[in-house]
């Protein structure tokens, strides 16, 4: 029983919440007017109030299925809030991931529902019952259920893949699958209902997927001994065996060698997949800026004191020297000089640990960017000996 007034004053307000939670789209159907509203409910998915939080989870999944205009919405706000939580929190960023793909899969059930449900020209009737409220005519439908911007969920695919916890990855990869399902599924939709010409025209899309399957072998075969570790360099022009696949890379704890494949997989994508990489660049870069320590050019107050974030700073590192400039705008070389004042300082001032990972991370530059990435050297290069240059004066003076 609640005695306290302050802690019963809050538990009426979070039950007040709650059933306005309820609501929603039952009574609020504007949540698909705004993205604020989707911004906002991903939010209280991990409340601490657990009424407040099955609620909030059952909005998306209500939103989903009676607002198909609001579809893409919700994917968007979903994965807003991920890319919002911190590395130091891999539980929550797997939790949400997954809930990303049952919303995503929570879509594709519902395309199969409508596909049923409508025969063509002729339109069945929906059943008179609550539901039926919600539901829109096909036309409408057709057009808004239609927006999915893939490469923008494939980005986010490709970011949680550079994850050191081996859960985030896997469902990351699973997020990537689900993603080229539902963007066919939408295809076939449009083309068996509505006809769509200008689709059935147009070539189908690469998915970041369709790279990591197509390309798994050749990458694994590539990548998978590491002329840095003694034992593997004894064995480098032996096979790989057969059972070792990129997946089962991914699946691993050997972070290093997911790091390589990761690397390679990204030079492939980036051919095929233009738009999902840069997304998933600009974010990478982003977040290596946020662990990397304020003494060696990043924004983190605290040294990497534990192995589990220098890995991380690894993965980063070397994911996002992978990356080609982003030639669409006049941004690229800004950007990829910004990605080598995070990395350069650690050849000087890191660790042992450090210098060898962003030693690994430049080695595994792109092409595209191998002659910004020399000229920053030299001109990082000339600062460090304008540095040293008073020092050698002084010492022999002395």
């Amino acid at each position: 029983m609640v005695t306290d007034p302050l802690t019963k004053e809050k538990s009426q307000g979070w039950l007040v919440f709650r059933w306005a939670l309820k609501c929603i789209p039952h009574l609020i159907q504007d949540i698909g007017r705004s993205d604020k509203m989707t911004e906002i409910i991903p939010v209280y998915g991990i409340s601490i109030e657990p009424g407040v939080r099955e609620e909030a989870i059952q909005v998306l999944f209500r939103t989903v299925r009676y607002l198909p205009h609001s579809r893409f919405a919700v994917m968007k706000g979903m994965a807003n809030f991920i890319l919002r939580l911190p590395d130091e929190f891999p539980l929550l960023i797997h939790n949400s991931l997954g809930r990303l793909v049952q919303l995503m899969h929570s879509w594709r059930a519902c395309l199969a529902e409508e596909t049923l449900s409508y025969d063509g020209k002729n339109v069945k009737r929906a059943n008179k019952n609550s539901e039926a409220v919600y539901m829109s005519s096909p036309a409408r439908r057709f057009g808004e259920t239609n927006e999915f911007r893939a490469s923008g969920m494939d980005a986010i695919g490709l970011i949680f893949l550079c994850s050191v916890d081996v859960q985030i990855r896997h469902t990351a990869l699973e997020l990537l699958r689900c993603v080229r399902a539902l963007q066919n599924d939408i295809r076939t939709y449009s083309l068996n209902e509505h006809g769509d010409k200008k689709l059935r025209n147009e070539s189908e899309p690469t998915f970041v997927i369709d790279v990591f399957e197509e390309t798994g072998d050749d990458i694994v075969q590539r990548c998978y001994w590491d002329s840095g570790r003694w034992y593997d360099l004894r064995r480098e022009l032996d096979p790989v065996s057969s059972d070792v696949t990129l997946q089962s890379i991914l699946e691993s704890h050997d972070k290093s060698r997911w790091a390589r494949c990761l690397s390679e997989l990204v030079k492939y994508a980036a051919e095929l997949c233009p738009n999902a990489v840069q997304e998933a660049r600009l974010e990478v870069t982003q977040r290596l800026a946020q662990i990397t320590p304020s003494d060696l050019g990043g924004k983190a107050m605290q040294p990497h004191d534990t192995e589990n974030k220098l890995e991380q700073w690894h993965m980063y590192s070397m994911f996002a020297c992978s990356c080609p400039p982003d030639n669409s705008g006049g941004g690229g070389f800004a950007s990829a000089k910004e990605l080598y004042h995070l990395i350069f300082p650690s050849l000087k001032n890191g660790s042992e640990m450090q210098i060898y990972y962003a030693t690994l991370a430049l080695g595994h530059s792109h092409l595209e960017v191998c002659e910004i990435m020399l000229s920053e050297l030299a001109s990082f290069l000339e600062e460090v000996g304008s540095e040293i240059e008073p020092r050698t004066k002084w010492k022999n003076m002395s």
